[in-house]
């Protein structure tokens, strides 16, 4: 079956096509995490772009409010089976899903956890357009763009139980950010408080993603050895995240409550 074909499936099964869809393209992966930081750091400034560009801020504003889009949907779509698990069966069934028929493995809405793998290849196009401007690329930024791409891709062919939560908590997350992203392309409403909320909720979100691995290896799986690069992977991310909350907004307070002083 082509990609089309899968995602489109009224009968989608996650468990029975994505794996088999992932390894046979493999190469997708493999180019993406190679390409992509050489391309970051070879990227020639004479094809730099201004920002004040109009054709360039519409075709940040579309993309923007199109990933947007997406996650708000991938919201809509996941969130009552996760919270209907949660509800019902308590919050340890929603990581461990001993009920894997109920779950994302096996129902139609997991194409969107499939579709959620796919979207991190696309969400290179978000340094394409920091290098068009000349912005800077941090670590942080294209450090959790390759890895969560080969992480994504990785859990879908383990079919890890924890994927729900963690596709869920991005879209969660994304939905908030890229609006914020898109408004601010032609009113540059840049609010401190709203960047910092955005910056808090990815701490927690890498914050519970590191719980869940962790409660997964301990009262799930019997320690397979599979869950273990997922709780590195999210304690990297933890300690990266909330040092970029420090170093970014806590001079900020300190200076706006000297002045109120």
């Amino acid at each position: 079956m082509s990609l089309f074909q899968i995602v489109t499936s009224p009968q989608f099964i996650f468990k029975e096509c994505v794996p088999q869809w992932l390894i046979a393209n493999y190469q997708i992966c493999m180019i993406s995490i190679t390409v992509y930081p050489l391309i970051v750091h070879m990227y020639p400034k004479s094809l730099t772009i201004s920002h004040k560009n109009s054709l360039l801020q519409f075709c940040l504003f579309l993309w923007n409010f199109i990933l947007a889009l997406y996650s708000i949907i991938s919201v809509y779509k996941l969130t009552p089976p996760l919270m209907m698990r949660i509800y019902y069966d308590g919050y340890h069934e929603s990581i461990c899903l001993t009920d894997q028929e109920n779950s994302f493995l096996y129902q139609p809405y997991g194409r969107w956890v499939f579709l959620f793998i796919l979207s991190k290849i696309v969400e290179f196009g978000d340094t394409f357009f920091l290098l068009i401007r000349n912005k800077k690329i941090k670590f942080l930024h294209w450090y959790h763009h390759l890895i969560t791409l080969l992480f994504a891709y990785v859990q879908g062919i383990l079919l890890l139980e924890t994927f729900e939560w963690v596709t869920w908590m991005n879209a969660v997350v994304h939905s908030c950010m890229y609006f914020y992203y898109s408004i601010n392309v032609y009113k540059p409403l840049y609010i401190q408080r709203i960047s910092t909320c955005i910056t808090t909720l990815q701490v927690l979100q890498m914050c519970h993603g590191m719980f869940i691995t962790g409660y997964h290896i301990r009262y799930c799986n019997n320690n397979s050895i599979k869950d273990y690069p997922g709780f590195l992977l999210y304690t990297t991310y933890t300690f990266l995240f909330i040092s970029y909350f420090v170093k970014r907004y806590i001079p900020y307070y300190n200076i706006t409550h000297d002045k109120l002083a």
